[in-house]
């Protein structure tokens, strides 16, 4: 299962070329992605092309435009055939229909044939986009390229056949205001899953950037809901459901005219051992829409031994924060030891704390809020979850030792008092 969207997100990552020649195969993947008709439905259908190893495969899958699950194809012949499930799992699969297709103009014509024999629709397609993704495993069969495992295949700028999955029916809620800029909450119709937009700026500030990363990151999770909800039912236990996506919430809370701050949090589940908890804050450079990591802006810890360790900075600042209850802003746990254990990483007290202390237990990560930076304890593992929440927060002056040339920059007017 995926995990958190923005961290997976995949135009918010570049694939690192230095690392290619590592890969075994670099093997090139044609897509083409077709609209049109299976009978009277309107469906998306995608085709795969690669050849590896002096050998050809071949592979599909489409969706019908109402449900917008994806139906994988094996090829046959001179066709695809459609199961009833994941036949690579489920070995009782059954043989729903066959799907002929010719080349005819620059598009595709056929029919779609009901293995029972009682139904027959006429299928109509044309192409609307192409794109290329690598492959760096050996491709066994047809649909070992039916597959994520490809670079680029993720990214739903460029695979029009995700992105067109996960672009439903939008509706979009009431507007709202924080520092003169209006944001709604935009929501797809289908599954529920939601995340924020911005409306409107002061002074006419370009809004472009921004929104194409938020709507990335909605779609992203989108597309993970209906991951879920097209597994069979004896693969997931969330069978029948988007994963808890639809209850994944996201508000602002802080905007301004360098930088938008999320709070994020959710239970999904979609299979496996436990359900991925999470709560965190992301950072969103307003002019460009890039996301910023708060290690770019804060110093906080340092890496030895595999190992996070505070920095001396930060170990000042830390002992300062824990000494004092007028940084605190998280109410104490029912179980006090393990608000311990959550704030010192296993230590008693602030005594305790020196120079050769490990926290890569469950480190902090820092926020600018409105009136401060918060620290706070994101997507810390699952059997510690209880820890995750914000901690203390301090002026930015305080914070100012912290701070690397990017934060100095982008929160000058919070140093200047302004």
């Amino acid at each position: 299962m995926k995990l958190y969207p923005l961290i997976c997100v995949a135009s918010l990552f570049a694939f690192n070329a230095a690392l290619a020649g590592e890969y075994q195969f670099n093997t090139p993947v044609k897509q083409t992605v077709y609209e049109g008709t299976l009978g009277n439905k309107k469906i998306v259908l995608q085709t795969l092309d690669a050849t590896q190893n002096g050998k050809t495969f071949r592979a599909a899958s489409y969706f019908y435009a109402s449900q917008r699950l994806e139906i994988p194809l094996t090829k046959k012949d001179n066709g695809f055939e459609e199961y009833s499930s994941n036949c690579y799992i489920d070995e009782k699969c059954k043989l729903v229909a066959k799907l002929s297709l010719t080349n005819v103009g620059n598009g595709l014509k056929g029919n779609w044939v009901a293995a029972s024999g009682d139904k027959s629709y006429e299928v109509s397609l044309k192409p609307v986009a192409t794109a290329t993704f690598t492959q760096h495993y050996e491709i066994s069969d047809n649909d070992g390229i039916l597959s994520d495992t490809m670079d680029g295949a993720s990214d739903l700028a460029k695979n029009m056949f995700k992105r067109k999955m996960a672009l439903g029916e939008t509706t979009y809620s009431k507007e709202q205001f924080m520092n003169g800029y209006g944001y709604k909450t935009a929501t797809d119709k289908l599954s529920g899953i939601h995340y924020i937009i911005l409306t409107s700026a002061p002074k006419g500030q370009n809004l472009g950037p921004i929104n194409k990363t938020l709507t990335d990151i909605r779609l992203s999770m989108v597309g993970y809901g209906l991951e879920c909800k097209a597994m069979p039912a004896g693969d997931s236990p969330a069978y029948g459901t988007f994963g808890d996506w639809d209850s994944y919430t996201s508000e602002p809370v802080n905007i301004n005219d360098r930088i938008l701050v999320t709070e994020e949090s959710g239970s999904t589940f979609c299979g496996g051992a436990h359900p991925n908890n999470s709560y965190l804050h992301a950072i969103f450079d307003m002019k460009t829409g890039n996301l910023i990591y708060h290690y770019d802006l804060f110093k906080l810890y340092y890496e030895q031994d595999y190992n996070k360790l505070q920095t001396i900075a930060f170990k000042k600042i830390f002992k300062k924060i824990t000494s004092d209850k007028k940084y605190l802003i998280r109410e104490a746990s029912d179980d006090a030891d393990f608000d311990k254990e959550c704030i010192y990483g296993g230590q008693e007290n602030t005594d305790d704390l020196n120079d050769n202390t490990d926290y890569s237990w469950m480190p902090f990560s820092a926020y600018p809020a409105k009136d401060g930076v918060v620290f706070a304890l994101e997507n810390v593992p699952h059997v510690a979850g209880g820890c995750m929440g914000d901690y203390y927060k301090i002026s930015y002056k305080e914070a100012l030792p912290l701070m690397t040339p990017l934060a100095k920059q982008l929160f000058a007017k919070e140093l200047a008092g302004k």
